[in-house]
């Protein structure tokens, strides 16, 4: 028998928001693997002890981990979402007759706070899945990814009027002796970013900059069209649930080697202990690198970049010799290079022949571009020894294989479904926030999946708590 359902609203109602949310929703689960009690620690500072009383903090940062977890990249939409979805409301501890914050709280949250306390917030979750067993610390995977900016080509203006305009600000000040001199506006070409060179032709990001979003920079990746972007380093564990440990962000054409010292400084932090190597590709691998990773006792599975390895292989063509007991090099005419001191190349090592020798020469020009042959290396030829020794080793080809599954495929995750594919907001300090939140979903997504294993598995129960009592004598 067909039945019709009619609609009759009721005045009152006997309903439970605890009843209606699954014992098993993922939800759950995070509240249960991460205790947010620790933010009020965080916030405190930011607030007076008069006054009317605001929305609570630990609200603030669930309801921007839920946008991050469920990939809506929109806060208006967010707040919609909290709003008719029980299972967000619950997390964020409101019943179905409270009204959730407006989403207006979110960006004025992150202007409050700034990103000091977010990197706080990341470094909890770290330590939460540290204790859970989930970091080993031995190896770190080192990449980064660039993230389109939020902005236009189109706001592209010269960095001169910019300058021309904070000028005219100093003049103001200076008609004006009554008013207390302020701090002088910082150069928009004084930003270490981009890089400040004294040559006739400056690069583009030393001459363009957005007013949209003066962070970013003009980059041309590989077969992608010109854009402005922000860049993202990432330090990713060795272990097999590939936890984010460090976060940086820079603008697009930052030297990504530059930021190699921070990422393995914040991961030794975090884990509390040093890895014994880390694994990045050539586009870390400089001579700063290698003497720093060195000293520190760390085995650097990074790989030269690709110019060093084109004037080897051109030199090798070409026919020198290299005679390692008397520490010459021969060219293919038999001229000897020995090796000298010089003061216009710090920290470097250059070969060279006599002032004459190579005079009249038939491959004067064709294996170097000076008077004399020449060849110069970028520093110590016995700490590229020891690394090349290490490059050639088993471990090391197996240590760079593993990198294109373990930290590329983090990158992408973060893109696809962690609202990490465009920036959603502008400004580096912003970007950075957007970066951190990401990462910490996704280590939310790992700690939970952790979860589940020892509940479908009771007996990993104990092999866990030998686990975090090991973490806890090594840390």
């Amino acid at each position: 028998m067909m039945s019709k359902k009619t609609v009759s609203r009721k005045l009152f109602y006997q309903f439970s928001l605890e009843e209606r949310v699954p014992k098993d929703h993922f939800l759950r689960l995070v509240n249960k693997a991460i205790d947010f009690s620790f933010v009020y620690d965080l916030a405190a500072p930011f607030y007076s002890r008069t006054g009317a009383p605001s929305i609570d903090p630990v609200v603030i940062f669930k309801m921007a981990l839920i946008g991050y977890l469920y990939n809506i990249t929109s806060e208006r939409k967010l707040a919609e979402e909290v709003r008719l979805n029980l299972a967000f409301l619950w997390f964020i501890g409101y019943d179905i007759d409270e009204c959730p914050p407006d989403h207006s709280i979110l960006s004025k949250a992150r202007r409050r706070f700034g990103k000091q306390v977010y990197e706080e917030f990341f470094s909890k979750v770290v330590e939460a899945c540290r204790k859970a067993g989930l970091i080993e610390g031995d190896t770190v995977y080192l990449d980064a990814t660039l993230v389109r900016a939020n902005a236009s080509l189109d706001s592209l203006v010269e960095r001169k009027k910019l300058l021309d305009a904070g000028e005219y600000v100093e003049r103001l000040w200076k008609d004006n002796p009554e008013e207390d001199d302020p701090a002088s506006p910082e150069s928009p070409e004084a930003n270490p970013e981009h890089g400040t060179g004294d040559r006739q032709k400056p690069k583009a990001n030393e001459k363009w900059v957005s007013t949209t979003d003066p962070d970013a920079a003009l980059v041309r990746h590989r077969n992608k069209a010109l854009m402005l972007a922000h860049k993202v380093h990432l330090a990713v564990d060795g272990g097999r649930h590939r936890i984010i440990t460090a976060v940086a962000t820079t603008a697009g054409d930052y030297p990504e080697h530059r930021k190699l010292p921070y990422l393995v400084g914040q991961h030794i932090f975090r884990v509390r202990r040093k890895p014994k190597e880390v694994v990045a590709d050539a586009s870390y691998g400089t001579l700063d690198t290698y003497r720093f990773l060195m000293g520190q006792g760390i085995l650097p599975t990074i790989p030269r970049r690709t110019t060093w390895k084109k004037a080897r292989k051109r030199r090798e063509e070409l026919g020198f010799i290299y005679d390692r007991e008397r520490d010459i090099y021969i060219c293919p005419r038999g001229k000897k290079l020995y090796r000298e001191k010089s003061e216009k190349i710090t920290g470097r090592i250059r070969y060279r022949t006599h002032a004459y020798a190579c005079r009249g020469c038939d491959l004067k020009g064709v294996c170097a571009k000076g008077q004399r042959c020449s060849i110069k290396y970028s520093g110590d030829r016995e700490l590229l020894d020891r690394v090349a020794n290490h490059l050639g080793s088993k471990q090391a080809q197996q240590s760079l294989n593993k990198r294109r599954c373990w930290a590329e495929t983090v990158n992408a995750d973060l893109k696809n479904n962690y609202t990490l594919g465009r920036a959603r907001y502008r400004g580096n300090p912003a970007v950075h926030i957007q970066a951190l939140m990401a990462a910490c979903a996704r280590n939310v997504c790992q700690l939970v999946k952790h979860l589940k294993t020892l509940m479908k598995h009771p007996p990993a129960l104990a092999q866990l708590r030998r686990e975090e009592a090991r973490v806890c004598l090594v840390g």
